[in-house]
């Protein structure tokens, strides 16, 4: 659909934007003094995301399942960034 020299890169700004929006629903339910799950948290944010259908020059980015997935895994950030860590990391 786009070659490399014509991927409308300026079109992925609202994208990019919306994301973020939805991360901060993610840390905003995360960051409660209920405990949630990732599985209870991705409901959430997939559900929030139900009207949501970006396009880039008519095409659709997102079908179900990919919507899904992208639900998945920003509440799986969500809850890495604002839960702690029981794991010790080692570099």
């Amino acid at each position: 659909m786009f070659g490399n020299s014509s991927f409308p890169k300026a079109h992925l700004l609202p994208l990019i934007a919306k994301l973020g929006e939805y991360l901060k629903l993610g840390f905003e339910k995360s960051s409660q003094d209920i405990q949630i799950n990732k599985s209870d948290l991705a409901t959430i944010l997939l559900l929030a995301m139900e009207d949501w259908n970006p396009m880039i020059k008519g095409k659709s980015l997102l079908d179900a399942e990919t919507k899904k997935h992208c639900a998945n895994f920003l509440a799986g950030v969500a809850l890495n960034m604002t839960q702690k860590n029981t794991k010790e990391t080692k570099c």
